[in-house]
């Protein structure tokens, strides 16, 4: 019985995976590669802000990398969880609360890297720069910047 649920997920990773990689260029994948290396010819930085914000971006990412892999580690468990044939309750629900902690420190992170960010931006740039995390809605709002 475990062996099937075992071989079942490794298919659904596989396929989720394969599905992931066929999107190509959707709108999401075509602003994570493009729009987020023409914030300097869009907001018009000059080379100082150029280099400011990639060392800002590259010191966000890795201060984020643990919470992005706890939370990667809590979905696996939450998956488990989900799928024995016993369902524990109240450990699914520590769980999703874990989750929820992790992606609230998140988010907390992204505001503040994208308040960092534009601290160092002119008040036209700034204008430019909310027009941009405007234009992409809240899911993307804060990303990549």
């Amino acid at each position: 019985m475990k062996t099937k649920l075992i071989a079942g997920m490794v298919i659904a990773l596989l396929i989720g995976n394969m599905a992931i990689a066929q999107r190509g260029s959707g709108q999401r994948g075509d602003f994570n590669r493009g729009e987020r290396y023409n914030l300097s010819d869009r907001l018009e930085l000059t080379d100082d802000q150029q280099a400011k914000i990639n060392e800002m971006r590259v010191a966000h990412f890795s201060a984020t990398q643990e919470l992005r892999d706890q939370l990667k580690t809590e979905q696996v468990k939450l998956d488990d969880l989900m799928n024995n044939d016993q369902i524990d309750q109240k450990s699914i629900e520590k769980t999703v609360n874990k989750m929820g902690e992790i992606r609230t420190e998140l988010m907390l992170a992204r505001v503040n890297h994208r308040i960092e960010v534009r601290s160092i931006l002119n008040d036209e740039q700034k204008m430019k720069f909310d027009m941009m995390a405007r234009h992409h809605g809240p899911k993307h709002r804060g990303r990549n910047w």
